[in-house]
């Protein structure tokens, strides 16, 4: 059955890998990929394997910018392993990587303000994504069914997640939310199997009460801001968990990684409260085995 008409591809162009990729003029020096022909689920696999986007494309004399992907662009490209996206894009439209089972990994340009709702719904192969931080808005089921990850790093420059964004990511255990986030929507970590989920707002974020439905608040150790447990636990969506850790990280004391033994040390976090396997280079928070929170400068 062919799918909602939306728009159909103006321009064809071969890359110097060969592969072809199809676009919509959206501006006079502007490009959106879009799909092959004029219903976008009338063409599947058109893209497979690598797709390398140009920053730039050169048609009948004309150099455009590739500004955006457009929605439903790789739609049920179930062939599609991995796509490099260049930094010229700003946008992530609607749905469109969705039904991509085979993509593995995908990094998110760093001009991007939002991840659209159904970005990479049903990605079951994904893995690995990187969020950079000038994202914004994560949609409503971004994330839906993406069963591969295992973790996911939110930058502090996200301040909503949309309803069902992570919904039955079964796969993913592991969560850090920055104190930028104000609102979470229902069903947003639904079915995921969360042990661990870091909060850094002192405030917690307005969400509903089903935010968490399906995860075993016993299990899952919430960690928060220090002083701000008595306000998690009389907040909707938060007050169920059964184990609250306060983490403090306003009060730090700042020493060099030369002297604080890494047999001292039980937990390391970057500046947005991101899990860290190792002391990097620059600034880290690290949880000492006394109880103290310190930041720690390794050069």
């Amino acid at each position: 059955m062919a799918g909602f008409e939306v728009s159909a591809h103006d321009i064809e162009v071969k890359n110097t890998d060969g592969v072809t990729i199809y676009y919509k003029i959206t501006s006079e020096a502007g490009l959106a990929v879009s799909y092959r022909g004029n219903y976008y689920d009338s063409h599947y696999n058109e893209y497979t394997g690598t797709v390398n986007i140009p920053s730039t494309v050169k048609y009948n004399g004309t150099t455009y910018i590739v500004k955006s992907i457009g929605d439903y662009a790789f739609y049920g490209c179930s062939s599609l392993t991995s796509i490099e996206i260049p930094n010229s894009v700003t946008s992530i439209g609607y749905s469109v990587f969705s039904r991509c089972s085979g993509l593995t990994s995908v990094t998110i340009p760093n001009c991007s303000t939002s991840i659209d709702n159904y970005a990479f719904y049903g990605c079951s192969s994904l893995t690995s994504v990187t969020i950079p931080n000038c994202v914004t808005t994560i949609g409503d089921y971004a994330f839906q069914n993406c069963i591969g990850l295992t973790s996911i790093e939110i930058p502090n420059s996200v301040t909503s997640i949309g309803r069902g964004a992570f919904l039955y990511c079964s796969g993913l255990t592991s969560v850090t939310i920055p104190n930028s986030v104000t609102t979470i929507g229902n069903f947003a970590f639904s079915g995921c199997s969360l042990t661990e989920l870091v909060c850094y707002a002192e405030i917690p974020p307005v969400c509903g009460i089903i935010v968490f439905e399906g995860i075993n608040k016993s299990l899952c150790t919430l960690m928060v801001p220090k002083g701000s447990k008595d306000a998690y636990r009389q907040a909707d969506g938060w007050k169920d968990f059964v184990n609250i850790e306060e983490v403090d990280v306003t009060a730090i004391e700042a020493v060099a990684a030369e002297s604080v033994s890494n047999a001292d040390i039980t937990d390391i976090y970057d500046l947005n409260g991101r899990r860290r396997d190792a002391l990097q280079p620059g600034v880290n928070i690290v949880k000492m085995s006394d109880g103290t929170t310190r930041k720690v400068i390794k050069r």
